[in-house]
């Protein structure tokens, strides 16, 4: 079984910017947003609850709030109940 490394200061900054530029488009998003292929993200590199983490930190402070649920499109979720997010600015 294949190991992932420990998530470091640097991914938490990438996560967090990726969550900021969804918020400041002002249109509604999911975790499924930010693993656009126009972000870079690898899914070999970055564990799913880090990405949920990062949906929490910016919970936490304000910089999003949940407006409803929707369904994943990626293929490893199988259609996946998730929160649906807005920039808390544009709410």
């Amino acid at each position: 079984m294949r190991t992932l490394p420990e998530p470091d200061a640097w991914q938490d900054a990438v996560l967090d910017r990726i969550i900021e530029h969804l918020a400041a488009t002002g249109a509604a998003f999911t975790a499924d947003d930010a693993w656009d292929p126009m972000y870079g993200l690898d899914p070999g590199q970055v564990r799913p609850g880090e990405l949920g983490a990062a949906f929490q930190r910016a919970h936490n402070r304000g910089a999003i709030r949940h407006v409803g649920y929707a369904l994943s499109r990626r293929r490893a979720r199988h259609g996946g109940l998730l929160r649906t997010w807005q920039g808390a600015v544009a709410a």
